[in-house]
């Protein structure tokens, strides 16, 4: 009969095994650990590593529409988007200015207040000239951030996108259609989950790569075929030659509604409302100031409607312009009456630094 033997130098390293065991120090030998690392904990790690979440509605930076305005167009949206029977694609289109990018963050935010609507978004932004701002106009970030989204909205969604990416390890490397067939529209379908969500893509004009905007958009009619209403898409953009050229190609334009804003948000109210409002504030912030009358303006409605029969606030990018131009002057303003009401202090600084 065999028997076999444990040597003292086993017996003590299996007792680091034992549940409770005191420590124990081991002296000398080569030891080799092995790390077990779970592969859906990698594939998570990846695909966080390939979003932008500054670029979505969630984040501080992306600007939103003023309290009380756009309201009829947001509410048109939602009512959109609350419709199985609705396209599959709606597309505003505007000029630069017109706040497309106010009124997607602002439905975007609309939307997560009501039950069971999932929402996801991705602004694709450049930094102004004085804003030290990063851009997210790289399409390499889009489809990730919209999965990983979609991921942690919807529940049981997220191991599909997570099988897929270790399917398929190189898919942040492939052709923006691939990425959107493999990361979003194949694990929707493998799940069998019920839901409706809409996606939110603004600024497909401000994207670097126009040929994978386009090749975005000619993908549409086929995947989102395959998807039965669960994922819909509201694009915004300027009207530019590129996108405008995939939306009269048939299979898209047959999915597809599409909205000009410039028939839609320009409304006498929401300007007023947004002038009046501006003023005010402006009130707050300075009436403290010295050398500014608190009861400038006297009649603020009036002030706004002389501007707006004069035609000066014709849209809202003409009376966001008005109002930043009333804080420089308020400012301007300000500081004169500051430094006049300090000149003898000023004319002693000036005879030192003479000296």
């Amino acid at each position: 009969m065999s028997s076999s033997s444990t040597s003292p130098q086993h017996q003590t390293i299996s007792a680091m095994f034992v549940a409770n065991a005191a420590p124990i120090t081991v002296n000398g030998g080569t030891f080799t650990l092995v790390a077990e690392t779970s592969s859906h904990e990698t594939a998570l790690d990846i695909l966080r590593k390939h979003t932008k979440m500054r670029a979505t509605h969630e984040s501080g930076a992306i600007p939103r529409c003023h309290p009380n305005t756009r309201q009829s167009i947001v509410s048109m949206l939602a009512e959109w988007a609350r419709n199985r029977d609705s396209s599959r694609v709606l597309w505003l289109s505007g000029a630069e200015g017109i706040g497309k990018t106010s009124i997607a963050s602002s439905f975007a935010d609309f939307m997560h207040t009501e039950d069971n609507c999932v929402v996801a978004s991705y602004f694709i932004l450049k930094p102004d000239d004085n804003e030290n701002e990063v851009a997210y106009s790289d399409s390499k970030f889009l489809i990730p951030t919209i999965a990983y989204r979609l991921a942690n909205i919807v529940p049981g969604l997220m191991r599909y996108i997570l099988s897929s990416i270790e399917s398929y390890p190189t898919i942040f490397d492939q052709p923006i259609e691939m990425q959107l067939r493999k990361l979003i529209v194949e694990p929707i379908l493998s799940s069998n989950l019920e839901f409706q969500s809409t996606v939110v893509l603004d600024g497909l004009d401000q994207c670097d790569n126009k040929a994978n905007i386009s090749r975005l958009l000619d993908a549409f009619p086929a995947v989102l075929s395959v998807v039965s209403g669960r994922l819909r898409f509201i694009l915004l953009s300027r009207p530019e030659h590129t996108i405008e050229a995939s939306f009269d190609i048939p299979a898209l334009k047959s999915i597809s509604t599409a909205i000009n804003l410039k028939d839609e948000v320009d409304d006498a109210t929401d300007i007023r409302t947004f002038m009046t409002d501006s003023i005010q504030q402006l009130k707050l912030n300075f009436q403290h100031c010295t050398g500014l009358e608190s009861s400038w303006p006297q009649d603020t409605h009036a002030l706004v409607d002389a501007m707006m029969c004069s035609k000066l606030l014709y849209n809202f990018s003409a009376a966001q312009r008005m109002a930043h131009s009333l804080k420089a002057i308020y400012s301007l303003h300000i500081m004169i009456c500051s430094i006049l009401a300090n000149a003898e202090l000023c004319a002693l600084l000036a005879q030192e630094i003479g000296q």
